[in-house]
């Protein structure tokens, strides 16, 4: 009976995490997150920036709180990746380029559009920092990690 309610608890936690949009990153941290799933995120990322770009400069709170939702979600899983690589200058512009999502949300949600600007550029200086030091960009545009990441 008592392994019974131990499991039903597990249960509700995970469907309540599940709610909150939180199992992809604690999925990944239990079980390591593969280049091809790191791949994918940067995948998202990319035209999430782009849009949120767009968002900050038409003024669109809408659309800008669609790209932070994306971008927070993809850091989270970028930072859990670098983590997992014991790489915790990655790991830590990671948490930068999270923090600096929430900031743009909350300048928004302030219809400081300024303010959501200059924590865009603190974004783009954190996406860049990582880029550089650890994926390199092919002919074709797109980036993959630096051998020995």
């Amino acid at each position: 009976m008592r392994r019974i309610a131990v499991v039903l608890g597990a249960m509700a936690l995970g469907i309540a995490l599940v709610g909150a949009g939180m199992a992809p990153v604690e999925v990944h941290a239990r079980q390591g997150m593969s280049e091809a799933d790191f791949d994918a995120v940067m995948k998202r990322t990319g035209p999430a920036f782009g849009g949120l770009r767009k968002a900050l400069e038409a003024s669109s709170a809408e659309m800008a709180a669609q790209q932070t939702a994306v971008l927070a979600q993809a850091f989270a899983e970028t930072e859990t990746f670098w983590k997992g690589r014991n790489k915790e200058d990655a790991a830590g512009w990671a948490a930068e380029a999270r923090a600096a999502v929430a900031a743009i949300d909350g300048h928004v949600k302030a219809a400081n559009w300024e303010g959501a600007q200059a924590s865009a550029k603190q974004l783009q200086g954190s996406c860049a920092s990582c880029h550089t030091a650890y994926r390199d960009k092919a002919e074709d545009g797109s980036y993959r990690i630096k051998p020995g990441s």
